[in-house]
């Protein structure tokens, strides 16, 4: 019931989101920096990402033509209960996996901003054997998470992978030791909850 009152409340936010991606050398030193605004908008819980401009410049006509059609096409798909519900079954799933492979210990309850949030250390479950690149993935990773007590929401994610992961046996890619990933949310006056920050930092290899 919190889950649909949030997600109806989410569909009135339109946010500015801001997406940077660094590429560097073998030794680490910045090589090109990607930057992409978008407008992050809910529909149905699902979110959509409409581009507005790339390198601190604005689409032009035609780009932005051809973007307002994807958005609005993807507006149309996420409209579509039945597709909702499949999307939402397969989120489900994703979190039972994630649920599954990792070990949630050293819980405690700790008070952020007035709510109660439960906070716990993360690590691969060795009792658990991984099968595809997800769960290798999650199962050769550790950190930290906070989930609100009261909404199940989550509200700070901070993960590094402890060792390399292949992706494709090599063949695609390769996810080096030290990767790491920091996911954390805001609570809005309206109980909406929304991203307020997603980063990461890492050696990856991808094959050519």
């Amino acid at each position: 019931e919190n889950l649909k009152k949030s997600q109806v409340e989410q569909e009135r936010y339109i946010c500015r989101t801001i997406h940077e991606n660094d590429v560097t050398d073998k030794n680490g030193d910045l090589k090109k920096r990607q930057v992409k605004q978008y407008d992050m908008f809910f529909v149905n819980g699902q979110e959509i990402d409409e581009l507005r401009g790339r390198d601190g410049k604005p689409l032009d006509t035609n780009q932005r033509k051809k973007e307002m059609e994807r958005a609005q096409k993807e507006i149309k798909k996420d409209s579509d209960m039945q597709y909702v519900a499949r999307q939402d079954a397969n989120n489900e799933k994703q979190l039972d996996m994630l649920l599954h492979m990792l070990r949630y210990t050293n819980g405690h309850r700790i008070d952020l901003q007035g709510r109660p949030t439960l906070a716990y250390d993360l690590s691969g479950d060795h009792n658990v054997h991984p099968k595809g690149t997800e769960e290798t993935f999650l199962h050769n990773m550790s950190g930290t998470i906070q989930i609100d007590e009261s909404t199940g929401e989550l509200v700070d994610l901070n993960a590094r992978l402890d060792h390399d992961v292949k992706v494709g046996a090599g063949l695609l890619a390769n996810l080096h030791k030290g990767f790491w990933i920091h996911i954390r949310q805001q609570r809005y006056p309206d109980g909406v909850w929304l991203p307020e920050l997603v980063e990461g930092n890492g050696d990856a290899r991808a094959a050519l």
